[in-house]
C-alpha cells in the first residue's frame, strides 16, 4: 500500500504577516517560483511511489500550503489542529469540511494549542510530542488519544525551530535526525534515552530544514543544500531527492511542512 499525502497548491501563498523569525514583510514570495516548486514536489512524491491528494487553496489562508499543520490523521480519524496564531485559524474550518467530505471521523481540539502532524510523530510505539511555541504541553496531557499513549515530551526552545518537524525526523530502523540545540537539556536527555541512533544535524543544515524531509520507503525528499546530512542518509541506504524550497523557507517551511500523511 502506497503512502498517501494531502497537499494544497500555493495559489495564495505570500508573506502577509510575521509569526516566526523567517517571515519578513519585505521579503516577498515569487508566486510562479512557489507554484513551480510545489508541482516539482508533487511529481517527486509520485516518482517515489507516494500518492497525492489535494485540497483547494483559499484566498484568506496564505499558509494553507503547509498542510502538516491541519491536524493528525490516525486511520480514518483526524484530530484537527487548534492554531496558536490567530493568523492561521481560518484554515481549520476548510480542513474540517474537507475531511468530513472524505468520510473521516473528525475530532476538534478540546483545549490548548496543537498544530498537528508537525508536532507529533510515532516512533516504535512512542509518541514524540513537541511543545513550547505552537503547541501546549497540556494538550497532550488532556486529550483522550494522547493520554492513552506512551509519550516523549520534546520541549522546543529556539524560535527558529518552532515545530518538532523542523528539528527531529525519524528515519525508520531505529535511526533519526535531530538538531539538539532546538530542545531543552531535559528533552535532549529524554530523547537520548529512547534507544534511537540520533544523528546531529549541523547548524547550517538545520537552518535549511534538513529535518523537514519526507520519507517514502527508502526515498527521502530533502531541501536543497543539506550537504553535511545527505552523505549520512546515503550510508543508511536512502535514495536522495533534493528540491528547491527557497520560496517556502521564507515562511519557515520546507518539504514535510507541505504534506499531511493520510496513510
Amino acid at each position: 500500500m502506497s503512502q498517501k499525502f494531502l497537499l494544497c497548491e500555493p495559489n495564495y501563498f505570500q508573506i502577509e504577516y510575521q509569526i516566526n523569525p523567517y517571515m519578513r514583510l519585505d521579503q516577498r514570495v515569487d508566486p510562479e517560483a512557489a507554484i513551480s516548486a510545489w508541482h516539482q514536489l508533487v511529481a517527486c512524491i509520485v516518482q517515489c511511489g507516494g500518492e497525492v491528494v489535494t485540497t483547494l487553496p483559499q484566498p484568506d489562508c496564505p499558509d494553507m500550503v503547509f498542510t502538516a499543520n491541519a491536524g493528525l490523521v490516525i486511520d480514518q480519524h483526524i484530530i484537527l489542529s487548534q492554531m496558536q496564531c490567530a493568523e492561521r485559524a481560518a484554515e481549520i474550518p476548510w480542513f474540517k469540511t474537507f475531511f468530513e467530505e472524505q468520510g473521516y471521523t473528525v475530532y476538534e481540539a478540546i483545549a490548548g494549542a496543537f498544530e498537528g502532524e508537525a508536532e507529533a510523530v510515532c516512533v516504535d510505539g512512542r509518541w514524540y510530542v513537541g511543545y513550547g511555541f505552537r503547541s501546549d504541553k497540556s494538550f497532550y496531557d488532556d486529550h483522550p488519544f494522547f493520554k492513552a499513549q506512551q509519550k516523549v515530551y520534546c520541549e522546543l526552545v529556539s524560535p527558529e525551530f518552532y515545530h518538532l518537524d523542523t528539528c527531529f525526523l525519524s528515519l525508520g530502523d531505529g535511526n533519526a535526525l535531530w538538531y539538539p540545540p532546538a530542545f531543552t537539556e531535559k528533552s535532549q536527555h529524554d530523547m537520548q534515552q529512547q534507544g534511537l541512533n540520533l544523528f546531529d544535524v549541523s547548524d547550517a543544515d538545520a537552518r535549511r530544514f534538513a529535518c523537514n524531509s519526507i520519507i517514502i520507503d527508502k526515498h527521502i525528499i530533502v531541501p536543497q543544500g543539506c550537504d553535511a546530512t545527505t552523505p549520512h542518509l546515503r550510508e543508511l541506504g536512502f535514495t536522495i531527492h533534493e528540491l528547491d524550497m527557497s520560496q517556502f523557507l521564507k515562511a519557515g517551511g520546507a518539504c514535510n511542512c507541505m504534506v499531511l500523511n493520510l496513510s
